[in-house]
């Protein structure tokens, strides 16, 4: 008996404006949680990438390190070549 009378219920503006007001809080729920969702998956990607700078500039730092120990290593050298050549 009660569907068959909200077959017949009159729509009125009020009624229609609560559906509609439904409606739009039910598409802003689903955005935000679409949002949110997408944010996790930047945050995610933003920490990996981190992780991978701090790779990288670990890497750097040794090839920096091993760079001015071979600087120096050729510096010694050069003397070592011009100490011989002067002797010689």
């Amino acid at each position: 008996m009660e569907y068959q009378l909200d077959l017949f219920e009159e729509l009125d503006e009020l009624k229609q404006l609560a559906e509609r007001d439904r409606q739009i809080q039910e598409q802003v729920h689903n955005i935000r949680r679409g949002l949110f969702g997408r944010l996790g998956k930047v945050y995610k990607w933003m920490l990996k990438q981190e992780t991978i700078n701090d790779e990288n500039t670990d890497k750097l730092n040794v090839y920096n390190q091993r760079m001015d120990e071979l600087q120096s290593e050729i510096k010694r050298l050069e003397k070592t070549i011009s100490w011989i050549e002067s002797v010689a």
